[in-house]
């Protein structure tokens, strides 16, 4: 290729000559010389772009010529370039100028060399900027004051030009490293935090993806909060959320995951609460210690990794009878156990619900997992026992306390003996006991004879019972107030039959002075009751009762004193 001051120098053929070797001869050695490159091969050749190719003669003296005929004649010289870029190796490019085939006819010392002459076929569409392609994580971000990379590859693209813009909160230097094969890598250092908006284009058009927006961040400023990270206990089966506060640190796509005791590993995603807020959520399966990492660009945040106790409320039970109902001045019983329910601690609050005082209430371990409640009110009313499990309230226990000792009791119908057959009653007052009602129940021993009561108000508490009794038979009269036994033990009355019971003996009709009275009484078929006896006349005068056998009973009294005469 020879050039001027004035530019290239015509014509448009060009002879090399190439001086011999010391003791070679030239005849047959056009075949030895090799041409090769795509300009002779052929491949993605394109209208107006450089078709290079390589002419290596070796050590060989002698003439070269090359020349390239296109569709509309011989290419003129500025169109075709040789240079010499080692001894017998040179560089020819030629520009083609119109579409079609191309032929390139390579000679030494006039003879043709080997695959003289060459075709290639040279196409009118330039490159495709949709076949470029551009990867890497220097695309979507990364730190600040650290090398974000990525690379452009055109190779399936043809030929074209490369045009790149990176614009945003502070000026990026970039750096290329061209492979030499139709791509290379670019390198760009963010010194503020912020969007970055990369701009790539391909022969003037944008590539696929193009803009793409790079967030450059610094990790130590974001500061993340949330239930989901609080060292308050989350529960199994419920949301915990996620907090980031990303205005000082800059936002991008955040990686988050879960790890749980066992190790099991969950992803937590993260959405656009407002303009520097980030949240995500989510839902624990069992209970224990959950590690919480949240990271940018492979940076941990602030705090982060994060210890958060989880907790399953469901596995916390409390049962016993004296979550059912209370008596005043017992030893009522409740029991708590907490097996599976996760790392916490127990904590009981119980208050009376008509002052909001406090009663004591002893929590007793008994295990690792199991606890006794042991309270005693001083009255009767409703109560509320609080339940907490580290820091988190079960929902409150209603528990009614009644103090059976305060039914008041009173009337006829409850003295010890009372004639069969014959109409009595009672009254029952529970005002003070703590119950709305109150059970009355009347019972013969042996559970054979019934006794029917009659129920009758006489008051909003208290109430009047009218019985008979059926038979000579023990009965039982009992109160229940809420499945308690106010009558501990309950009443006993014994029914007795008057018309059975028979007396006989001379000492029934009187006694001779000096000598002593007595006579018998036959209890047998009256029932189980007591005797009672008077001897009424002009002197006070004492009674000997002595039973003679069960039921027969043996009266004796001394004789009167004489009369007055």
């Amino acid at each position: 290729n020879i050039e001027s001051e004035n530019g290239e120098v015509p014509p448009s053929r060009y002879t090399v000559t190439v001086l011999p070797s010391e003791n070679g001869s030239n005849e047959g050695e056009s075949a030895t010389v090799r041409a090769y490159g795509p300009g002779v091969d052929g491949g993605n050749l394109y209208l107006e772009h450089p078709c290079p190719f390589t002419v290596d003669t070796g050590d060989l003296e002698g003439q070269l010529s090359i020349e390239v005929t296109g569709p509309n004649g011989p290419l003129i010289d500025s169109d075709l370039n040789v240079n010499m870029i080692d001894d017998g190796k040179f560089d020819v490019v030629y520009v083609p100028s119109v579409p079609g085939n191309y032929l390139t006819e390579v000679t030494f010392n006039g003879d043709p060399i080997a695959g003289n002459p060459f075709t290639v076929v040279v196409s009118d569409k330039s490159g495709d900027s949709s076949l470029v392609s551009v990867y890497g994580d220097g695309l979507t971000g990364g730190l600040i004051n650290e090398a974000l990379t990525f690379t452009i590859d055109t190779r399936e693209a043809g030929h074209g030009s490369i045009d790149m813009a990176i614009e945003g909160p502070s000026k990026c230097e970039a750096d290329y490293q061209d492979h030499g094969d139709g791509s290379c890598d670019v390198t760009y250092f963010p010194i503020e935090m912020g969007a970055y908006k990369i701009i790539i284009q391909f022969d003037h058009q944008d590539v696929p993806g193009s803009p793409f927006t790079a967030n450059a961040v610094d990790a130590s400023k974001a500061v993340a909060s949330g239930p989901g990270l609080s060292l308050e206990p989350s529960l199994v089966g419920e949301r915990a959320l996620i907090y980031l506060d990303v205005e000082k640190s800059g936002r991008c796509e955040v990686e988050c995951r879960t790890q749980e005791t066992d190790g099991t590993v969950t992803k937590v995603l993260f959405d656009t609460l407002d303009e520097v807020t980030l949240s995500g959520s989510y839902i624990p399966s069992k209970p224990g210690i959950y590690q919480i990492d949240i990271s940018m660009y492979g940076v941990a945040v602030h705090g982060s990794p994060f210890s958060v106790p989880v907790i399953d409320l469901s596995a916390v039970s409390v049962t016993g009878e004296g979550l059912k109902i209370g008596i005043v001045g017992g030893d009522n019983v409740i029991e708590v156990k907490t097996a599976g329910a996760g790392p916490g601690e127990l904590k009981v609050l119980m208050l009376e619900n008509q002052n909001k005082k406090n009663v004591n209430i002893a929590l007793v371990p008994k295990s690792e997992t199991r606890y006794q409640l042991l309270y005693s009110p001083s009255r009767p009313g409703l109560y509320s026992l609080q339940v907490g499990y580290s820091g988190v309230p079960l929902d409150p226990y209603l528990i009614r306390v009644i103090d059976p000792k305060a039914v008041e009791m009173e009337g006829p119908g409850l003295a010890a003996e009372l004639p069969t057959k014959t109409l009595t009653y009672f009254t029952v007052n529970h005002s003070k006991t703590g119950c709305d009602e109150a059970i009355v129940r009347i019972d013969s021993k042996d559970s054979k004879s019934k006794v029917r009561l009659t129920k009758e108000k006489v008051s909003k508490y208290v109430y009047k019972y009218s019985y008979q009794l059926t038979d000579p038979k023990i009965y039982q009269i009992s109160v229940l107030l809420d499945g308690e036994s106010a009558t501990n033990p309950p009443i006993r009355v014994a029914g007795i039959d008057q018309s059975s019971i028979k007396l006989y003996g001379e000492g029934l009709d009187g006694c001779i002075v000096s000598e002593r009275g007595e006579f018998f009484i036959d209890t047998r078929h009256a029932g189980d009751g007591s005797i009672g006896l008077a001897l009424e006349g002009p002197a006070e005068t004492p009674v000997e009762c002595t039973e003679v056998e069960e039921g027969v009973y043996k009266v004796c009294y001394p004789p009167p004193p004489p009369p007055d005469v």
